[in-house]
């Protein structure tokens, strides 16, 4: 029976170790996986009181599906970043399940931190507020100012809680498009183009350097759609004459000029608005109507 020289031997015993250590890495590699995807699919499970208010406040643009995949969600969560996206069914099946539970006494909307939604997203919220408040409950507004879309959801609480230093800023809807022929001519990029028919602006930013009136017109009928949903639907829910909307975005000015330029007023007087009062006094009427119901 031959031997291993004893060379070949420490060789062999270095590999082993080396594959020792390399299972253990994958292990560790394997175990940090699970915990960061179980961190991030797990929910923080949370205590409610017998009496308490239901605080809605999403963060960044509300949207019907996540972008990104699962994973890449669960570890920016286990990574504490902040995601700039509300799911709307998460928040439509909250304020359904706090309709039934006599334990929620009312909904809180915190709308400081959205970016933007689509009108029809706003609609759908809208009306499920709506029906909340259908069951006896209040839905109560609260923010240190509040942007369109912001204000769209506001509109629909039974009451608008109000920074003093804030503003209701309402302008309508608009569309801004970069054009870019002048920028390709001076690089000498060329290209080619078909277009058949006409109102075939998608190309125009490349062919052009300003909007072509066949776009004007196509862009000008969907956002004044937009606008006049928005405004049937905001005049509505807070109960304001036909066409103030449409004032206040178009002579803002003037109106501020009527009340010594102080924007939290405006809004208050013009109906938007409930109450002004700071953050510590909009906390206060909360816990208080918590504590009484």
């Amino acid at each position: 029976m031959s031997s291993e020289s004893w060379p070949l031997r420490i060789v062999r015993s270095i590999w082993r170790a080396l594959d020792r250590v390399r299972r253990v890495l994958h292990l560790i590699f394997m175990l940090g996986f699970f915990f960061i995807l179980v961190v991030g699919l797990a929910g923080q499970r949370v205590q409610i009181p017998a009496s308490a208010a239901l605080l809605i406040a999403p963060q960044g643009t509300l949207v019907d599906q996540l972008s990104g995949d699962p994973f890449e969600r669960a570890l920016a969560k286990a990574q504490g970043l902040q995601l700039q996206e509300t799911l709307l069914r998460d928040v439509l099946d909250a304020i359904r399940a706090a309709r039934d539970d006599a334990r929620i006494r009312t909904v809180v909307l915190r709308l400081d931190g959205l970016a933007a939604a689509g009108l029809s997203k706003l609609q759908e919220l809208g009306a499920e507020l709506e029906r909340f408040k259908e069951s006896g409950k209040e839905v109560i507004a609260v923010g240190d100012g509040f942007t369109r879309d912001q204000y769209y959801l506001a509109a629909h609480a039974d009451r608008v809680y109000m920074h003093p230093m804030g503003i209701v800023l309402v302008d309508g809807y608009s569309r801004f498009v970069p054009y870019y022929k002048s920028l390709l001519d001076l690089l000498y990029i060329d290209y080619n183009v078909w277009t058949v028919g006409e109102f075939k602006s998608f190309v125009e930013p490349i062919t052009r350097d300003d909007m072509s009136p066949e776009d004007r017109e196509a862009s000008r009928a969907y956002l004044v759609a937009l606008w006049g949903a928005y405004q049937s639907d905001v005049t509505a829910a807070r109960e304001l004459p036909a066409g103030a909307l449409q004032r206040y975005a178009d002579e803002i000015d003037t109106l501020l000029a009527e009340v010594g330029g102080n924007t939290a007023e405006l809004a208050r007087d013009y109906g938007l608005v409930d109450e002004i009062i700071p953050r510590d006094e909009m906390r206060a009427r909360i816990r208080e109507l918590v504590g009484n119901g």
